[in-house]
């Protein structure tokens, strides 16, 4: 019961929408109701033979080419500042070290550079986007 309270504790705190804590023979999901400012839990015991594996959602397919994976977790930008231009856009070439994104972790800006030269066909990520490691960033010709 403890550990549910401290769930709780975690989704006020840090004002997130949804938490989910997935054990071999027990899951909740605490969900925060915004409208009503209070939040909901929904707690299953589960066999220790099945546990709970949340649905992943489909994404678009990306063109076949290099990807440009982020080395880390963080947000995604494509400018150096709110004000500048990208530093790319579909369509331009690049070359072996040049600046193609920002992935911003721990208030640390790390430059994300293209690894060969190619043209851009791709950019999945929305500037601002929480982005994970291995995820791809941008997407060069073959």
């Amino acid at each position: 019961m403890i550990e549910i309270q401290r769930l709780f504790e975690i989704v006020h705190r840090r004002g997130l929408r949804e938490l989910s804590l997935t054990r071999p023979d027990f899951a909740i999901t605490v969900n925060a109701v915004p409208s009503a400012g209070v939040e909901a839990a929904e707690a299953h015991h589960l066999p220790a033979a099945a546990p709970r594996v949340p649905a992943k959602m489909e994404e678009p397919a990306l063109p076949t080419g290099h990807e440009i994976t982020s080395p880390l977790v963080g947000t995604f930008y494509r400018s150096p500042s709110p004000d500048a231009p990208a530093f790319v856009e579909i369509g331009d070439q690049v070359e072996v070290g040049q600046t193609l994104c920002i992935v911003e972790a721990m208030k640390i800006f790390n430059e994300i550079t293209a690894d060969r030269a190619g043209t851009v066909i791709a950019i999945p990520m929305q500037n601002g986007q929480l982005v994970q490691v291995g995820q791809v960033l941008m997407v060069l010709d073959e």
